[in-house]
């Protein structure tokens, strides 16, 4: 991954540059100011209608698949075998301890009182650390490669969200479950998706466009070819678009590691620390 995202910038580099020899001055900035406005315009789109694209297109067949992959799920076969796993054996029948999950209230703080542990302060401090932390990574067997614990982290999934999905599976109600799951864990990432995808989608199209336009009114036909100064601010003006899309693709890779966790793309921060190139751009746009 290092060595691909240093050739990446080399090779937008020099693709623009030689376009912008190519071109020369005049003809390449007209392009460049294209760009950036189909950039700019393509971000304020997405930033308005991103969320309403999410919650009709995106968000029903997420939750939907989120829901028959918990049907099946028993939290309190899960909670007994993790707190196994810690030292602590859970003296509550499964019956008993499904109500006490769905009820109301600090369910760790209940379940402790009424296992008759030794070190009931203990226990309450292990039953909420699995809510918070352990819970979401128990899932990651169900969704597969998605690393929830990491996601957890980036959302602050907390223990009352933990405790509202499941009540809800205690109860039976994988919908609701799968709601909650979906709303405190899988949406960050997913709407990470959807932004990014909506904004390439409408670059491309809009580039194509203002390309159209640009050839049916004939407007660089008056624009002379590159000679000269010409071409040489023209390698000046390549380069800059070219820093422009590099900067465009590391805002791109730092938005998703971000909403996240690092749980989608084979890359992460440490990554790209390694690489000669790109980290100088990554570092610049992202912090």
């Amino acid at each position: 991954m290092k060595s691909f995202l240093d050739v990446l910038v080399v090779a937008v580099l020099a693709i623009t540059t030689i376009n912008g020899y190519n071109k020369g001055f005049v003809r390449y900035i007209l392009g460049t100011l294209g760009a950036v406005a189909v950039i700019v315009i393509s971000f304020l789109v997405t930033d308005i209608f991103a969320n309403e694209i999410y919650e009709s297109f995106v968000q029903p067949p997420v939750t939907d698949y989120i829901a028959e992959k918990i049907e099946k799920i028993s939290v309190s076969e899960m909670l007994k075998e993790d707190m196994a796993e810690v030292g602590f054996e859970i003296n509550i029948s499964d019956n008993r301890l499904n109500e006490m999950l769905a009820s109301d209230g600090d369910i760790s703080k209940e379940i402790s009182k009424e296992a008759n542990s030794e070190d009931a302060r203990e226990l309450e401090k292990e039953l909420n650390i699995f809510f918070e932390k352990r819970f979401p990574n128990s899932l990651n067997s169900i969704f597969g490669k998605i690393d929830f614990s990491k996601i957890g982290e980036k959302t602050k999934y907390s223990r009352n969200m933990s405790y509202d999905t499941v009540r809800a599976l205690a109860k039976g109600d994988t919908e609701i479950g799968a709601m909650y799951l979906e709303q405190n864990l899988v949406r960050p990432f997913a709407m990470a998706l959807v932004n990014i995808l909506m904004f390439i989608l409408l670059y491309v199209v809009l580039s194509i466009v203002l390309r159209i336009v640009l050839g049916v009114t004939g407007v660089l036909d008056y624009i002379p070819l590159a000679n000269g100064l010409n071409k040489f601010l023209g390698i000046m003006a390549g380069l800059l678009k070219g820093f422009i899309y590099l900067a465009l693709i590391a805002g791109a890779l730092g938005f998703v590691i971000e909403a996240t966790g690092d749980t989608i793309i084979n890359t992460d921060r440490e990554i790209i620390e390694k690489t000669i190139l790109f980290k100088y751009i990554f570092n610049f746009i992202c912090g």
